[in-house]
């Protein structure tokens, strides 16, 4: 039941907020679950509502959800390290 909350917040956040407000959010809510890979459809589905290429990324569009993947696998170090 808490990660169906945790998943509605991220999915609102998503939907009302600006990328850099929702990813640290995100980020949080990776170390409160194990296994959050909403993190990642999240990233995605911003990407494909807003995104638009830019050209300082070489016209990529899924500059966030590549971002995303990387922040997402930054995250999966750090919480092997950290034991928790």
């Amino acid at each position: 039941m808490m990660r169906i909350c945790a998943d509605l917040l991220l999915v609102v956040a998503a939907a009302l907020c600006p990328w850099w407000f929702v990813l640290p959010i995100a980020a949080v809510l990776f170390f409160a679950f194990e296994n959050y890979v909403e993190f990642l459809l999240v990233a995605l589905s911003l990407d494909l509502l807003y995104g638009a290429p830019l050209r300082r990324f070489l016209d990529f569009q899924f500059a966030l959800s590549l971002g995303g993947a990387i922040l997402f696998l930054a995250l999966m170090f750090v919480k092997k390290r950290m034991r928790i």
